[in-house]
């Protein structure tokens, strides 16, 4: 077997960015289907909890050791927000008639969210891959905003909003809220193919399947 070695020029990776951003609203059905790209995101983070270690004691010493369950948490971070975000944010409008009057304070509407990071490396730079990321059921919590004077250095003011999904079944493993792709590893007419459905392609309508939904689409591009 050959020896193990480090740092080989164009396996040096990192990943950068965040860009394309899509929110998606379900429709009368309940499926993801209503999309709206998100221009204007300046970050997301994504802060899983849970997933610890509870250790159980029998007969004086450890017996046996159980992990909690794991919870899908992130932040959204932008300079600007799609309309149909507002819902999202409980926001609503003040009467129909008036479409720029708006009442917060309102019931939350769940939403799909997908966004693109940039895997870099040291011969292609940023042109080199990317990473997908999908994410399930979410729910934002309120956000703080700060208006500043302008002054000689004026910045723009920046949104963030934290929020958590909900699983969703994913067949043959764990129900989760977070999946992600990354093009160093998958077929490049798979990554073609999810960025076709998740941005849609002049033909078909952007949407967000589920992960079975998913998996079917994206076996069939691979072949």
């Amino acid at each position: 077997m050959p020896a193990l070695t480090w740092n080989e020029s164009g396996k040096r990776y990192g990943e950068t960015g965040t860009k394309m951003g899509v929110i998606y609203r379900k429709d009368s059905a309940g499926k993801y289907t209503i999309a709206e790209a998100w221009g204007g995101l300046t970050g997301v983070s994504t802060e899983p909890e849970g997933g610890e270690a509870n250790d159980n004691y029998a007969d004086d010493q450890k017996y046996l050791t159980l992990m909690s369950a794991e919870n899908f948490k992130g932040t959204i971070k932008a300079f600007d927000f799609p309309p149909s975000f507002s819902e999202c944010d409980g926001t609503a409008y003040l009467d129909d008639s008036l479409k720029g009057s708006f009442v917060t304070g309102q019931d939350r509407i769940p939403f799909g969210f997908s966004w693109v990071t940039t895997i870099v490396n040291d011969d292609k730079g940023t042109a080199f891959g990317q990473r997908v990321h999908i994410a399930y059921g979410c729910l934002a919590s309120p956000s703080s905003q700060e208006n500043s004077t302008i002054n000689d250095s004026p910045s723009l003011k920046e949104f963030s909003w934290s929020f958590t999904g909900t699983p969703v079944p994913v067949p043959g493993k764990k129900a989760s809220a977070y999946l992600y792709f990354d093009s160093r590893y998958e077929k490049p007419k798979v990554m073609q193919k999810l960025l076709e459905i998740l941005h849609g392609n002049g033909a078909t309508n952007a949407t967000l399947p589920t992960p079975a939904e998913l998996i079917t689409q994206l076996k069939a591009a691979a072949q």
